[in-house]
């Protein structure tokens, strides 16, 4: 359909005179309605306004006149944690408006808000723009709901996109923001567990980047311990290697905190699982990896006594040995 739609708008706007189409226009090829806000620059003061509605499978003017700015600035309603905008900032509202540029805009009654920037080039009288590119989900209903398994991290106030928590799974860290639209259970749960906790999540993927996924959480609960979950209880705390006392890493909730002579080198995500890769695991392993690299590295636990941990590299074999450091 959006295929379809697509060539067919191609086929209209060869047609069409390009003076018939001076200005700035929307291609809504989505599944739903939206309403469009936008920031545009006159006279050399910049003027936002809102809301413009654009029917889904419809293209609408948001300027009817020849483009006098190399950039034009529009934002969507209602879909804020969907919306690809550039963290660009004008005065606006959720509610109709009219303000003018992003400087106190307190006093105009609004708010600033970020906006998406378009280049429509130097000297060019017309522009179009779809707005499925400026979206991370197009077709939420078709986007299924996933069961994931993981270990709570942590849920942190961030300046600009409100609360955000974080899990870490069996390879990937899995993140979520907080919205009004977030069920009240999950917000619930979430402010009961404990950092290193089991969870089970079922949520719909918004976008995986290397890895990390983020998320909109629809469900959350708090699952039994297992055998795995144990041993990542046990491997809390400092472990020093007993082949080079100034190497050690640090074990907190499902991250690893790698040192030497105490400076910290880097951090890690880690897993305990009995499965790592493609590799044949007798027991349990440990997988660690980092969040900007796709890909990480096994481990095998050989031995997790009180005091010592005995490890084997995959897939080299190699044997690492580790004492833990009494907490003071």
């Amino acid at each position: 359909m959006h295929c379809f739609f697509r060539k067919m708008l191609l086929v209209i706007l060869t047609l069409i005179p390009a003076s018939a189409w001076a200005g700035f226009h929307v291609c809504n090829d989505t599944a739903q309605d939206h309403y469009v806000a936008i920031a545009s620059k006159s006279h050399d003061a910049w003027r936002t306004v809102g809301w413009h509605p654009v029917a889904k499978s419809t293209c609408e003017f948001l300027l009817d006149e020849d483009l006098n700015s190399r950039f034009v600035y529009f934002r969507l309603l209602g879909v804020d944690e969907q919306f690809l905008h550039n963290s660009i900032k004008f005065c606006a509202s959720n509610e109709d408006f009219s303000g003018t540029g992003s400087q106190e805009c307190h006093t105009q009654r609004l708010a600033p808000k970020d906006f998406a920037r378009v280049d429509v080039g130097r000297g060019t009288t017309d522009f179009s723009v779809n707005l499925s590119d400026f979206l991370r989900v197009q077709q939420r209903e078709e986007v299924p709901v996933v069961s994931i398994n993981a270990v709570f991290q942590t849920c942190r106030q961030q300046p600009s996109r409100g609360i955000l928590c974080s899990f870490v799974g069996q390879d990937h860290e899995v993140i979520t923001h907080l919205t009004d639209s977030t069920p009240r259970g999950v917000v619930r749960t979430l402010t009961r567990l404990h950092r290193g906790a089991p969870a089970r999540i079922s949520a719909r993927v918004d976008v995986e980047i290397l890895s990390t996924i983020e998320v909109s959480v629809e469900f959350v609960e708090r699952r039994s311990a297992d055998t795995a979950y144990e041993v990542l209880v046990d491997l809390q705390g400092t472990w020093v290697s007993q082949m080079d006392p100034n190497d050690s890493f640090i074990v907190d909730g499902a991250t690893r905190r790698n040192a030497y002579l105490g400076a910290v080198t880097h951090q890690e995500f880690i897993s305990i699982s009995d499965e790592c890769l493609d590799f044949e695991i007798d027991g349990l392993a440990l997988y660690s990896w980092s969040q900007d690299v796709s890909g990480g590295l096994c481990y095998e636990i050989e031995s997790l006594e009180e005091d010592v941990l005995t490890l084997r590299f995959l897939p080299g074999g190699r044997v690492l040995k580790y004492q833990r450091k009494p907490t003071s």
